[in-house]
């Protein structure tokens, strides 16, 4: 391999994120053509990605962010918790949840992202809150990222009691707003959620969890 081709090597590399293995393999399929290369990896990627859609996937991460004043929450699963942990797993799910607000393809980023981890990917639905909307993320693994957390959207704002509620939901694991009512406070078990909030009104909440 010359100089020119190890570079367009790095070049394929630094654009797509998949081995360089794989990448090597198509350009000296595509006589070192790179735009051809990108194209026939994207095949290559597909069906990689194909061969692994049945496989399992029990591990994966909590999604939480914020993005133009709606707070957004997902889970995405993979195949093992060195994937869902990892630096360019947080970078994929910005991805995610970016192509979800422009209305684009999901299904392209995962594909993209089956062969970069060797590993099956899938999207649970993505929720949205607005208002005075609250986030809790317990064992971060990304700013975004985590093993469980929790949105709550209430009447009135207040990011104390919206962060202490959602520490609460993760704890408590409440199912329904009844439930969550009466629970003594995490924090002062003398006091229960009922009279924490006090004339401020829970309009929502969601737990999610792996």
């Amino acid at each position: 391999m010359d100089s020119k081709q190890l570079n367009l090597l790095k070049e394929l590399r630094g654009l797509s994120g998949i081995s360089m293995s794989l990448c090597k393999k198509v350009l000296e399929e595509c006589d070192w053509d790179i735009i051809k290369a990108q194209e026939l990896l994207k095949e290559e990627c597909l069906k990689f990605a194909s061969k692994k859609l049945n496989a399992d996937t029990p591990d994966g991460a909590v999604i939480i962010a914020s993005i133009d004043n709606i707070i957004y929450g997902t889970i995405i699963r993979c195949q093992t918790d060195f994937v869902a942990k990892s630096k360019d797993f947080s970078i994929m799910s910005q991805k995610v949840l970016n192509t979800h607000i422009n209305q684009g393809n999901i299904q392209d980023v995962l594909t993209e992202y089956i062969t970069k981890f060797s590993s099956n990917l899938k999207v649970d639905n993505i929720i949205e809150f607005t208002g005075n909307s609250y986030t809790y993320l317990h064992n971060k693994f990304s700013p975004i990222t985590c093993e469980k957390g929790a949105i709550v959207e209430l009447l009135h704002p207040n990011p104390d009691l919206g962060k202490d509620l959602g520490m609460q939901i993760v704890a408590m694991k409440p199912q329904s707003l009844d439930e969550l009512l009466n629970q003594p406070f995490i924090k002062q078990s003398s006091v229960d959620i009922k009279n924490l909030i006090g004339d401020n009104k829970i309009i929502k909440f969601q737990l999610l969890s792996i």
